[in-house]
Formats: structure tokens, C-alpha cells, sequence
């Protein structure tokens, strides 16, 4: 019996781990573990196994392997539809941080309106007071 092709064995994979993502997600659901838990208790490792690949050089190794034209082609085959499937699933997350943002906005608005702007001095305070009030921002939660 001869070993199946590479493109063989990559077709029968594509075919079967595609129909099974219902499968898994119903093993998400019904696991007991807390996986953000688990990958906080796991940082510490994480930390010194990024660090020993940069270290190593194994980093830029894969870097230099994939090259501006590896990435490229994986913008163009995947890139796109997972830019395009990210922007539309995030619509709602993208509004509620808005919301926030643009009252915080506002309020500023009426302030700097509100101050003189005829001079030089004047418009430099403006200014100046618009990157204060900016950076004072805090992201609610």
C-alpha cells in the first residue's frame, strides 16, 4: 500500500477539519477551564520563550523566511476577507467606544469655543489647552 500525495493528505484535511467547526465550537462550550485564566497564569513562560527566540535569532529568521512578498500574498489570499470580516464584526464594539469619546469631545468643544482666538498667544492657548483636554481622556471601564 503506497503513502498517500502531500496534496492528498492536504485536500482529505481541508475536507474533514472544515466541516468540524461545529465540533469546535460545542468543545469550547463545554470545557470547565478558563482559558484567559490559564493563558494569564501562563505569561510568565510565554515572556521567556518570546525572548529566547528573539535571542536566538529564530525570529528574524522566520521574518527573512516569509520576506515582504510572503506577506503580501497572505494579505491578498487572507488578509482582506479577515480585515473585512473583523471591521463588520466589530461595528457595535467600535460604537460604544464612541459614544464615550465623542461626549468627552464636546465638552471640550464648548470650552475651546468659548476662549478667545485673536492672537497669536491666544490661538497658541487654544492649541494648547485642546492637547491637554485630549490627553486627560480616559477610556471608560
Amino acid at each position: 500500500m503506497g503513502l498517500p500525495s502531500a496534496q492528498e493528505v492536504a485536500a482529505k484535511w481541508a475536507a474533514r477539519a472544515g466541516s468540524a467547526s461545529q465540533d469546535y465550537v460545542d468543545g469550547a462550550q463545554r470545557t470547565d477551564k478558563d482559558p484567559t485564566a490559564l493563558a494569564i497564569a501562563a505569561i510568565p513562560r510565554m515572556r521567556s520563550e518570546i525572548i529566547a527566540a528573539i535571542d536566538s535569532g529564530r525570529v528574524a529568521a522566520g521574518l527573512r523566511r516569509i520576506g515582504k512578498q510572503g506577506w503580501l500574498e497572505a494579505i491578498q489570499t487572507k488578509g482582506a476577507a479577515n480585515y473585512a470580516t473583523g471591521v463588520s464584526q466589530a461595528e457595535g464594539k467600535v460604537a460604544s467606544a464612541f459614544g464615550p469619546l465623542l461626549a468627552y469631545i464636546g465638552g471640550g468643544l464648548a470650552r475651546v469655543s468659548s476662549m478667545p482666538a485673536n492672537t497669536d498667544a491666544e490661538r497658541k492657548a487654544r492649541m494648547n489647552f485642546w492637547f491637554d483636554y485630549m490627553r486627560g481622556y480616559q477610556k471608560p471601564g
